[in-house]
This record gives C-alpha cells, sequence and structure tokens, in this order.
C-alpha cells in the first residue's frame, strides 16, 4: 500500500472507528497502521471489537510495541545518566519521556527508532566524548555535523542511536537550542534520574517545527502534535505561536494549521488568533500542503531534493529568511560536493577530526 493510500484510510478510521470497522477489510487497516508507525494506537482502539487471529494482531502489536517502550526509556535513562555525571544539561526530546506524559498507557506513542536529546551547541564535544566512553560511535566529524545538521549521531552496538541536538529542528537553518534548554523544566525519569523538559509551549513549538521540518510527510507526527497540542491550555497553545512568530516560523505554523484543517477538519490556531503574513503568503495553499505531504516520489531522489528545498524557501516568513535559507542550503551542498559525499563514508571514531577536517577534505563553508 503506498503512502497516501494508507493516509486517507487511516484518517478515515480515526474520524469514525465503529463504522469503519463495520465497513473496511480488517487487513487494509493493518497494513495501512505499519506504514506510519500506528499498529499499536490502532490495536488499543480495536482490540476490544475484534477476535480470533484480529485480536491476536493486536496483542502481538501491543506487546511489540510495550517491549520497545522499555527499551527505549532504558537506554534513555543510561544515555541522561551519562551526560549527567559528564556535567551536561541535557533534555530529551519526542520518545519515551513524552510518551509517559501524554499517551495513557505511554507504549500506545510510535516506538522509538533512536533517542533525541537537545544539548548546547558548546557541551558537544564534552558530551559526544563521555557517549564514546560508553561504547557510542559518532557517525561523522563534529565539525561536519555543525556544518550540515541540527544533531549529531552516535551508534552503539547494543544500544539505540542517539541524536544529540544542538539546534531543535530544520537542519543548519534551525534555532539553536540555548533558549529552549535555559527555559527547560526539571523533571525524572522512572529510575529517580534527574532530568530536564522542555517548557509546555516549547514542547508545542517543538512538534510544529519537527512536523514542518519532516515537510508535513508524517501523518504520526501529525496525530502526535494534534494530540498534545489538543491536551495543552489555551495560553500554553497562543504562547507556543508566538515563540514561532519571534523566530520566524509564522510559515510553518500557517500550513500546520492548514495541515489539520485539511485532514482532521479541525484548525490548530485557536480563532482569535492571526498569524502575520509571510512574504509568499499566496503559496501556503492546500496544493503546496499537499505537494509537500507528498514530496518523496520513488526513482526521483535528486529531482525530490530540489523540489523539496523550494518547498522549504516557500515556507519561509521574509524575503531575509529566504536568503539566508538558501545560503545555508548551498553552504551545506559545499561541504558535502567537496567531502565527496561524506554522508556514504563509514563513521569515525571520536577524536577523529573534531577540529580538523578530514583527509577527505571537509571544509566549514
Amino acid at each position: 500500500m503506498d503512502e497516501k493510500s494508507a493516509r486517507a484510510l487511516l484518517l478515515r478510521f480515526f474520524s469514525n472507528e465503529l463504522a469503519f470497522l463495520e465497513t473496511e477489510p480488517w487487513e487494509t487497516l493493518c497494513e495501512a497502521a505499519q506504514v506510519f508507525g500506528l499498529s499499536p494506537l490502532v490495536a488499543y482502539k480495536c482490540r476490544s471489537r475484534v477476535g480470533g487471529a484480529n485480536r491476536q494482531w493486536c496483542d502481538a502489536a501491543l506487546v511489540t510495541s510495550w517491549t520497545r517502550f522499555s527499551r527505549a526509556m532504558g537506554d534513555l535513562e543510561h544515555v541522561i545518566s551519562v551526560l549527567y555525571r559528564a556535567g551536561v544539561r541535557a533534555v530529551p526530546l519526542k520518545g519515551p519521556l513524552l510518551a509517559q506524559r501524554h499517551y495513557e498507557p505511554p507504549f500506545l506513542r510510535r516506538p522509538s527508532t533512536d533517542l533525541d536529546v537537545a544539548i548546547r551547541d558548546e557541551d558537544l564535544e564534552k558530551a559526544c566524548a563521555s557517549l564514546a566512553g560508553c561504547g557510542y560511535e559518532l557517525g561523522e566529524t563534529i565539525r561536519s555535523y555543525r556544518a550540515t545538521c541540527h544533531e549529531a549521531k552516535l551508534t552503539h552496538p547494543s544500544r539505540m542511536t542517539v541524536e544529540l541536538h544542538f539546534r531543535l529542528s530544520h537542519g543548519a537553518f534551525g534555532i539553536p537550542t540555548a533558549d529552549f534548554l535555559d527555559r527547560a523544566t526539571e523533571s525524572y525519569l522512572p529510575s529517580g534520574q534527574q532530568t530536564w523538559i522542555l517548557e509546555p509551549a516549547d514542547e508545542l513549538l517543538h512538534l510544529i517545527l519537527h512536523l514542518a521540518s519532516d515537510r508535513f510527510h508524517s501523518l504520526f507526527h501529525q496525530y502526535e502534535l494534534r494530540h498534545v497540542w489538543n491536551r495543552a491550555p489555551l495560553e500554553t497553545r497562543r504562547e507556543a505561536i508566538s515563540r514561532a512568530v519571534g523566530y520566524e516560523f509564522a510559515g510553518a505554523v500557517a500550513l500546520a494549521d492548514l495541515g489539520l484543517r485539511l485532514r482532521w477538519n479541525e484548525p490548530l490556531l485557536p480563532p482569535e488568533i492571526t498569524l502575520p503574513r509571510t512574504w509568499l503568503h499566496a503559496r501556503l495553499t492546500p496544493e503546496l500542503y499537499e505537494a509537500m505531504e507528498n514530496w518523496m516520489e520513488p526513482d526521483r531522489k535528486l529531482t525530490t531534493r530540489l523540489r523539496g528545498r523550494l518547498m522549504d524557501l516557500q515556507v519561509t516568513d521574509s524575503f531575509t529568511a529566504a536568503a539566508r535559507l538558501a545560503v545555508v542550503m548551498a553552504k551545506v551542498s559545499a561541504v558535502r560536493l567537496g567531502s565527496g559525499g561524506w554522508r556514504s563514508m563509514p563513521p569515525a571514531r571520536f577524536g577523529q577530526g573534531l577540529e580538523q577536517p578530514s583527509a577527505q577534505g571537509r571544509e566549514q563553508p
């Protein structure tokens, strides 16, 4: 099943679960749920209404999700404790800690495939070094990550991949994490380990930016934004929108609002809030939203990449922001071309080329 068909089918299911189960084949629902990682939610909603092999599918989906959630939480506790001992203030993003606070039971959230943790840019070397001492391996040099990404990725032979965010989203164009860490609030993991979480308005902002950074492709992340947004007080939602405007991401909010209206028949924006018009406000249409939602087409990688970048430029708030994004895109391309395609290279051990370009000729743009 292709993603467009799966999205449409799941939206019909969530709009009226009982009517859907009475008219649609069970097998198509299971297939669609697997496409977008929504099997735990579908299983939980359907288990009491189905029997036999269908209930067995629900049980298996829930057991698998619970197992993966438990593993993710255990790995997150390990990472946070390592960073805490190194003196690095770390804020888990999304993942099992968000699931524990916003889902009941928490394993209904789509199982994490990696762990996202926000840290300050100036702590990146220290954080990578501390994790390297526990067997993690940095995928590329820190210089390369800083030039092209919003996070550094570290892999481990037996634990989940860790992504250390020094910008919140949007690659090298993203917002540095410093403001968000300053506003973060104290929290605790199930083990009692101290950690921090994003302040509520910042968490909503991050969910909007994460969805926009993915070009609104992920139905799960749209579902999650809607789920967490609707649970938040009105004043928190207003503050999240105000901060998005302040960081020049009003266009992202406008498209997120349009997407919820198109797909869920409900708005993101409170009725009394009007966003400032972007420099290409007339381009923020259902046609652009749907093009972004379906921008990944098979066998057209180069064309798809260029088309995606053009879409990103249209969502910027101002000509100045668009020009800044264009410069970032050019610098990222220069780094990748100059390195001979560094993302396809084998992982580098921590400490190799942290301050100097590697032998392949990586340069800071």
